[in-house]
């Protein structure tokens, strides 16, 4: 079964330039998604308005209409199952106007069938599915009962840093974006990404000293984000 299958969602609407996509429709389907490119909002809104399981790709470089504006209406057509396609312009700036927005999913363009298909594994979760313990390995993270464990044994950690522990594991064998933590986890701190790098070298020293291996727990991969490596 596709991620696109187990999150609900098998369609995706773009709304990107053509130089934004790179993939043969033949790849995408490879993942589990069909997608369709649009070069208007409201064509690509009154579409998604027919087809309530599909996710809203789109682009911070698409300059028709003010990116604010444009997030806006799309949340509130689609809510949580848009996706911000980041381009050319200033991340940081449109990761802020993304999360002021209500959106809290990233993704790099341009877009590939790798990309969307990690993009949507990302998406935020049906409450059940938040609410369900997850394993990775001998790490498990219960949000039922807010309990973070190596091999059963409970590991102190703040809420922030047991929110971002979670989305790793939900995330796991994939990795979590540096930027879709920063939307998420990162508050009102001044440098969001700044914040979540001391966060993640925390959690690393409690996985540590909890005996969890290989350590460092949480693998870095360079410009893009973190993956659990237990």
């Amino acid at each position: 079964m596709s991620l696109a299958a187990v999150r609900g969602a098998d369609r995706a609407v773009l709304l990107t330039r053509t130089v934004d996509v790179r993939g043969t429709t033949a790849e995408f389907r490879h993942v589990g998604v069909t997608v369709v490119s649009h070069d208007d909002i409201l064509h690509a809104l009154l579409e998604l308005t027919h087809d309530p399981d599909s996710i809203l790709v789109v682009s911070s470089d698409f300059d028709r209409i003010p990116l604010p504006d444009m997030l806006d209406l799309a949340v509130a057509v689609c809510g949580p199952s848009v996706i911000l396609g980041l381009g050319t312009a200033d991340a940081a700036a449109s990761i802020r106007t993304a999360f002021a927005a209500g959106v809290r999913t990233t993704v790099e363009l341009p877009l590939t069938p790798e990309r969307l298909q990690q993009a949507i594994h990302r998406l935020p979760q049906s409450p059940s599915a938040r609410d369900a313990a997850v394993t990775v390995g001998d790490l498990t993270v219960d949000p039922g009962r807010h309990l973070a464990l190596w091999r059963g044994v409970p590991i102190e950690v703040t809420p922030r840093e047991f929110a971002i522990l979670h989305a790793l594991t939900t995330a796991h064998p994939y990795l979590a974006t540096l930027e879709q933590l920063a939307v998420e986890y990162a508050g009102t701190a001044t440098d969001p990404i700044a914040s979540i790098r001391v966060a993640i070298k925390r959690i690393r020293t409690r996985l540590a000293e909890a005996g969890a291996r290989p350590d460092p727990a949480i693998e870095t991969v360079r410009g893009v984000g973190y993956r659990l490596a237990c």
